[in-house]
């Protein structure tokens, strides 16, 4: 396989995994906003996790752009 094949393979998986991290990420925030959990320190971890969800994704699509050239 040429190494542009690679890169194409290894850019559609980094959407891909980016793509679900953000639907997680959505998904917790919205059972968040309805959940019965009141101010805690449970409800700081889950939210310290949502946001460090959406960081990884936003990290791989920009590593995504880096190996494509910013093209997308």
């Amino acid at each position: 396989m040429k190494k542009i094949d690679n890169i194409a393979i290894l850019e559609d998986k980094l959407i891909r995994y980016s793509s679900q991290l953000d639907s997680i990420n959505e998904l917790i925030t919205i059972n968040l906003g309805n959940s019965d959990i009141s101010k805690s320190k449970e409800q700081d971890r889950l939210y310290f996790l949502n946001d460090y969800i959406k960081d990884i994704s936003e990290q791989l699509y920009n590593l995504c752009s880096e190996l494509t050239g910013g093209d997308d």
